[in-house]
Parts: structure tokens; C-alpha cells; sequence
């Protein structure tokens, strides 16, 4: 049950079952709704930092946030970083220099959702490592930031 409620997470990083998460209770329901009111300044102070980090990022070989088209609507809750086969360093790399600045960063999409059964099996694939491929094209394995205030 546990797994099942915390989006099949094992560890930090180590996902073995597909799941959501069901955690929620009402008092946090109760605070998110309470939150809706500031809605547009949470949003507009998450593109902020999305801005901020694909600035300075944009000079960086191989690593890129993924953009967002003018007429989709985004929260910036969480900010996606893509690493191309030009990047020099590895995904695992990146999130040790980023942890050890205090920096909250998760594999969410590795492995990805399109991999798994709707039994919860696990079915690797070899374009979704740790290490980012060699072959071409950018790597599956993206990394989030949660965007802060």
C-alpha cells in the first residue's frame, strides 16, 4: 500500500511499482484551496524563476529547459531540464552538484511512465539510463526542479 500511495517509490530516486499519489488529506486539500487565491502571483513568480534558470543555463553545452508554447497555459511548478548528447557531464552528476547546493531535484520522468505495465511491471528500456546516450537526440531521462519563490 505504501508504494501505492507514494507514486511507487522505493527510495529517493528508485522507482518498482506504478502508482500515484494518494497522500492528500483533507487538511492539506483544505490549505491548496486556500492557496487558489493567490494563484496568478504563485504562477508568475514561478515563471520568474523558470526565466531565471533558462538564462543561465543557456549558456551550458548539452543542457536545455524544455520551452513552452505562447498559448499553453503552465503553472512553472516544476522546471525540466533536457540533457543532449553534448552534455559533458551525466544526469547523476548534475543532480550531485545540485543536491549539494541544497537543491531539491528528482528523477520524475526515469524511468518513464511509458515503460511500465498497467500491472506495475517494470520494463527497462535501454534509452533511459542514468547516463545520458551516445547515440543521438536527446536523452528520455529529464530531470525537475520544483520552482521556489
Amino acid at each position: 500500500m505504501r508504494l501505492m500511495r507514494n507514486f511507487g517509490f522505493a527510495s529517493i530516486d528508485k522507482v518498482i511499482y506504478s502508482a500515484t499519489n494518494g497522500k492528500i488529506t483533507e487538511m492539506v486539500a483544505a490549505m491548496g484551496s486556500g492557496n487558489l487565491y493567490n494563484i496568478d502571483i504563485l504562477i508568475d513568480t514561478n515563471r520568474q524563476n523558470y526565466e531565471s534558470h533558462r538564462e543561465g543555463l543557456a549558456t551550458i553545452p548539452g543542457i536545455r529547459l524544455l520551452s513552452f508554447g505562447k498559448t499553453e497555459r503552465n503553472n512553472y511548478q516544476r522546471i525540466v531540464i533536457e540533457m543532449g548528447e553534448s552534455c559533458l557531464i551525466t544526469q547523476d552528476e548534475i543532480i550531485a552538484e545540485l543536491r549539494a547546493e541544497n537543491i531539491r531535484v528528482r528523477r520524475y520522468l526515469c524511468p518513464g511512465a511509458t515503460i511500465w505495465s498497467p500491472t506495475g511491471v517494470y520494463n527497462p528500456s535501454p534509452g533511459c539510463t542514468s547516463k545520458h546516450p551516445k547515440g543521438g537526440g536527446s536523452s528520455h531521462c529529464v530531470t525537475y526542479r520544483r520552482g521556489h519563490g
